[in-house]
């Protein structure tokens, strides 16, 4: 026996680890991520295609550290290390790129270009392993692009160079000076004499420690833009923003995704998960897989509160979750393993059974019934075209005030009359939260089990609290739970396609509408209840209490 779980979640498997529910949300919104892939994709290469072409020439320097401070100040001890010469190397990579430089480059150029133009095509690197820089400028023109480099090369060698001979003639004027005030005798005046002297003559030949050891060329290519580049990584970027949005999608969508967490979040264990179907739309129901509800059949004994579970009441949160297709395939299972089993249309708001069963409506149904006081009800049934031993109850015309005639005690004596006329009596009741109607049945002691319909990508967390807050005031009831609409790749569905026996063919042409010309089996009687059941096979005489086995 199975009362209401305490803990919700207690006896369910836990829920999907992070990685599987990634790959879930990657399987379900793949559309997504692949519209965002071709859609960035398509603007880059686009934008791409359609770009102005860039051409960029490269001029290279060497740049020598200068022993100028130690002809200046010969009788001062100078260091030069790695970061001095890294320091140096990095004030020439800014000269490159400087405003004074880039006027030189103008003048050079005789262009008509504005200096920060200029400036902004220019871009200037250095390595730390060795002593040269790189002067690189961009243009849409290859042949200015080598021309700008070569320009700026110059005028930084030029700068070096002015900026060199200024400091030799500061140095010798600061020679001269210190050597007209030593005396004659001292010792230094001898190194002070000959640094002057090198000083004068390096006044000629000095270019300020930069050289230009490879001029630009004009490129023969375009360096932007890199189609393929451009396009990978509009690809790349376009999935991110993919994987993004579908998370996003997930995380606010509140809908529940699997069986697992419908079972963690009900407090209830799935007794059966029914495969998703595909069919036409607008096509009568043609054919149904009973095996779902063969196992469900077999379990009621494991979750119901009473020895024998007679009346099943067939609910969900809201509409739209399937509980009329699972109250109908549980009461043909019944059917089929030989039991009388009466189906009543509960749902007086949106009653479906009698479409989806094939009976022909004669206005008169269970509010009848009530009406009269809850007599009647059996005249009232109606035998199915295809089971003999399947009889439905009609909703009847339907009332407004549908929620206070279930409350009265006609409905306890509509039930205990079909139930003591058929095996079974399965409800195919309204949703919880729409409507009281349920709520309302919830009440009556004549229901053995409830079973709560749920579904995946439809039933929400909203829909589960305001469903699980209702049903825990009834502990006097047995509660399960179907799983409606399941992908058969997410739950191994197991079926019989080929190889079936001549007793299950049978049973199948007697059971179920046939599939290839679309006509009803012809019942075997037209009686209805008890009387109009065979002996039932052996081994399926006994399905309402798993129990007996071990009593």
């Amino acid at each position: 026996m199975s009362a209401w779980s305490s803990t919700p979640g207690a006896e369910v498997s836990t829920e999907r680890s992070a990685l599987i529910n990634a790959l879930r949300v990657v399987r379900e919104r793949w559309w997504l991520i692949l519209i965002s892939c071709l859609v960035c994709f398509g603007i880059t290469l686009g934008l791409a295609l359609h770009a102005q072409k860039q051409y960029t020439a490269t001029a290279q320097l060497l740049i020598k550290p200068s022993n100028l401070p130690a002809l200046i100040a010969p009788t001062q001890t100078q260091s030069q290390d790695s970061t001095s010469l890294s320091h140096l190397q990095s004030d020439d990579v800014s000269l490159a790129t400087s405003g004074t430089v880039a006027a030189m480059a103008k003048e050079k150029l005789r262009t008509s270009e504005s200096i920060g133009s200029l400036q902004d095509q220019v871009t200037a690197s250095a390595d730390s392993t060795n002593d040269l820089i790189d002067i690189a400028v961009s243009d849409t023109d290859p042949a200015q692009a080598a021309a700008k480099a070569n320009a700026f090369a110059s005028a930084l060698v030029d700068y070096l160079t002015a900026s060199a001979q200024q400091q030799l003639v500061s140095g010798q004027s600061k020679l001269q000076s210190e050597l007209a005030h030593l005396p004659a005798d001292a010792p230094s005046r001898t190194a002070i004499r000959q640094a002057l002297e090198q000083v004068i003559a390096l006044q000629a030949v000095t270019n300020g420690g930069a050289q230009v050891v490879e001029q630009a060329g004009v490129p023969g290519g375009a360096s932007s833009p890199s189609v393929k580049r451009d396009a990978v990584v509009g690809a790349a970027v376009g999935i991110l923003i993919g994987l993004l949005l579908a998370f996003m999608l997930d995380l606010f969508d509140r809908r529940i995704k699997s069986a697992e967490a419908l079972e963690r979040l009900y407090g209830l264990p799935a007794m059966t998960s029914v495969p998703l179907r595909r069919k036409l739309s607008g096509e009568r129901e043609a054919h149904v897989d009973l095996e779902p509800f063969r196992i469900l059949r077999d379990a009621l004994g494991f979750v119901s509160l009473r020895e024998r579970p007679q009346v099943i009441l067939v609910t969900s949160a809201v509409s739209g979750e399937g509980k009329t297709s699972v109250a109908g395939g549980l009461a043909r299972a019944m059917a089929a393993a030989g039991k009388s089993v009466a189906l009543i249309e509960g749902d007086v708001h949106r009653p479906a059974l009698r479409r989806q069963l094939g009976i022909t409506s004669n206005g008169r149904g269970l509010m009848n019934a009530l009406v009269a006081g809850g007599s009647g009800a059996l005249e009232l049934v109606q035998e199915t075209p295809a089971l003999p031993s399947l009889a439905v109850l009609a909703s009847g015309p339907f009332t407004p005030n549908s929620a206070e005639l279930l409350r009265l005690p006609a409905m306890s004596r509509v039930l205990e009359d079909l139930a003591g006329a058929f095996d079974f009596v399965v409800i195919d009741g309204p949703p919880l939260l729409p409507v009281a109607d349920a709520q309302v049945l919830l009440h009556n002691p004549a229901i053995d089990v409830v079973l709560i319909v749920s579904r995946p990508y439809l039933t929400t967390r909203e829909h589960i609290r305001g469903a699980t807050a209702i049903l825990k005031r009834h502990p006097d009831k047995g509660f399960g739970m179907v799983v409606n609409a399941v992908h058969e790749r997410a739950r191994g569905y197991y079926g019989y396609k080929e190889r079936r026996d001549d007793r299950d063919v049978a049973l199948e042409h007697d059971v179920l509408v046939t599939e290839d010309t679309g006509s009803v089996a012809p019942p075997r009687s037209s009686r209805v209840g008890r009387a109009a059941r065979g002996p039932a096979p052996d081994e399926l005489d006994h399905i309402a209490d798993p129990r007996s086995e071990h009593n």
